[in-house]
């Protein structure tokens, strides 16, 4: 079920918002919590001091503790949502609030000194101070730590403490119920992130889809391209990646198709470049078996031709199928190439003059050596300049130059004959490719010259190029690297 890049993704997308949503619910629940108990602390406390502040309003204008205290803290008791209880300033339980239930235990060890002889009273009139306390409020027996009455809260008045307050929160009462609140909170956070990962995982889907549908699209292609069917194209408007994955499937599906179309060209080729001088051979032999013809030596002669020819092929053939698998057995050394050339150009003199052709060589000063075969590069001039002299027209001319550049020695072959066709310029180094299509040997060969010339330039290190235009002739140049002298260290 996972095997899928889009199950991938939307597992993935899944289980990372999973965790960030998780993470943040965790982290939402316990801040709220947090802030919510320091809400009801805060809010506990000023309950609390609203009601310590109302009974010493109230003592302030009564000068004791009595039964009218009763009704103001069952009014509180409802109001604040807390029972009251009210004690002595010696912690003597004096009044509480309706339904509060018994007094909780005052902590008396913590009680303030009291004079010997004086019991503890339940009031004091407005102004009095305790007699345990002088004027600047001090205790005149030994200093001692204040003493902690919590949860017992003191009522001062004119800074004299003169009871205190106990609260207990009423159960039922209309207050903040913080574990309500928190629960309430956490099924928010849960809903809230329910909805969110829905929306999130939908979102994911839609753009999993978006990502693998070109991808999808590029799969059926290519399975129909293993099938044989090598038109596949996929045609995909997305930039980036995958934009670019589909363009290098086009081109690699192009370059299938066209290598396919040149495998079965040159199978045609070959059947076709074989058959004709066997069919001659074959004719030969069977006038002769017949008695129609004598082994004349112009016959013999012309036998042997046909023969050389596919000689020549099979030759070629074998050449170019060992250069193509890096076979073909190369001997890199220091060759002048001026020596080269004049050699190439001698050579072929002769068929340039037959078909009234000049053959000039145009070369620069003090050409440098190259790495490269002799052999090799004296076959590729050959070549060269014999595709020249089959194209180009009687009166016409050839040029072979060559100059220098700091890391390559650059050689040329133009022709001034008909020239290449735009079209036909990129396939031109293909082997069986031919420009004439019609295989007339006046015209060219068997259209593996050229194929062979690039593949032993390559072996060499080096390029070939051809530029032409119809009417204004062609010119091949190919570049081999400058064999460049190591420089003495100095001492």
């Amino acid at each position: 079920m996972f095997n899928s890049l889009q199950s991938r993704l939307l597992l993935i997308s899944a289980v990372v918002l999973a965790v960030a949503i998780a993470t943040i619910a965790i982290l939402a629940s316990i801040y709220t919590g947090e802030t919510f108990r320091g809400f009801v602390a805060s809010d506990a406390q000023a309950r609390t001091a609203r009601i310590v502040l109302a009974l010493g309003n109230h003592y302030q204008t009564h000068g004791i503790w009595d039964n009218r205290v009763q009704p103001l803290l069952d009014n509180m008791a409802i109001t604040t949502g807390y029972y009251i209880f009210l004690y002595s300033p010696t912690g003597q339980p004096l009044y509480k609030s309706d339904e509060a239930g018994d007094f909780p235990q005052f902590p008396m060890n913590n009680m303030m000194p009291q004079p010997q002889g004086q019991a503890p009273n339940q009031g004091i009139n407005p102004g009095q101070r305790p007699r345990n306390l002088n004027p600047q409020g001090n205790s005149p027996f030994a200093p001692r730590p204040r003493p902690n009455f919590e949860p017992f809260v003191p009522i001062n008045t004119n800074n004299t403490i003169v009871g205190f307050v106990h609260t207990m929160p009423i159960p039922n009462a209309p207050a903040i119920n913080q574990a309500a609140l928190q629960e309430s909170n956490n099924i928010n956070l849960l809903i809230a992130a329910t909805v969110a990962g829905a929306v999130a995982v939908g979102l994911s889907y839609i753009l999993a889809r978006t990502v693998t549908a070109p991808l999808a699209s590029l799969t059926r292609a290519a399975k129909k391209l293993a099938k044989g069917d090598l038109s596949q194209r996929v045609h995909i408007a997305e930039r980036g990646e995958i934009g670019e994955l589909a363009e290098a499937f086009n081109m690699m599906a192009a370059s299938l198709e066209r290598n396919e179309q040149l495998r079965r060209n040159m199978v045609s080729d070959v059947a076709h470049e074989l058959r004709t001088p066997l069919t001659n051979i074959r004719g030969y032999l069977e006038a002769m078996q017949d008695g129609l013809l004598e082994p004349k030596p112009e016959l013999l002669a012309s036998l042997y031709e046909e023969t050389m020819l596919v000689n020549r092929l099979i030759n070629d053939l074998q050449q170019l199928a060992l250069a193509e698998a890096g076979q073909l057995h190369i001997e890199i050394a220091p060759v002048d190439i001026r020596h080269t050339i004049e050699q190439a150009v001698q050579a072929l003199n002769a068929d340039a003059r037959k078909k009234a052709i000049r053959l000039e060589i145009s070369l620069a000063q003090d050409l440098p050596l190259v790495k490269a075969d002799s052999e090799r590069v004296g076959q590729v001039l050959r070549n060269l300049i014999s595709n020249a002299i089959k194209y180009t027209p009687p009166q016409g001319t050839i040029q072979v130059s060559s100059y220098a550049t700091n890391h390559a020695v650059y050689i040329a072959v133009q022709d001034s004959g008909p020239g290449i066709p735009q079209e036909a310029l990129p396939y031109i180094f293909e082997r069986f490719y031919r420009v004439d299509s019609s295989r007339n040997r006046k015209t060219g060969g068997h259209g593996l010259g050229l194929a062979i010339a690039k593949q032993l330039v390559q072996l060499m290190g080096g390029t070939i190029a051809v530029e032409s235009a119809e009417g204004r002739g062609s010119i091949f140049t190919f570049a081999l690297p400058i064999l460049q002298m190591e420089t003495p260290e100095k001492v």
